[in-house]
């Protein structure tokens, strides 16, 4: 899971016992209140990196072009290159279920 801390809470209350939340690609707060206790009671393994784009694309396509893994699902918005500032804006607000951004030259 990735993006806010609302998210990083509800990966962690869900987790199994024993189990692993990984945080791959960027928090959007900078502190987040850590639950210690339940994640050591729980004997957790929290995760926190960002995914290395050139090592993880050559496994990818294959995924994509066989229909397994539809990208286009999380896609919300396409705007012109043109409005990629408010592209952003809309995306840091968190505005109109902007989840995936694509700028179309």
């Amino acid at each position: 899971m990735v993006g806010s801390d609302a998210t990083v809470d509800f990966a962690l209350r869900c987790v199994r016992v024993r189990g692993t939340v990984s945080v791959i690609g960027v928090q959007q707060s900078r502190r987040f209140p850590f639950p210690l206790e339940r994640a050591f009671a729980g004997g957790l393994t929290f995760r926190v990196g960002t995914c290395s784009v050139p090592e993880e694309l050559p496994a990818l396509f294959p995924l994509v072009q066989s229909g397994r893994l539809k990208p286009e699902r999380y896609i919300s918005h396409r705007l012109p290159l043109s409005q990629g500032a408010d592209a952003y804006d809309m995306f840091d607000r968190r505005e109109a279920g902007a989840l995936k951004m694509v700028l179309v030259p």
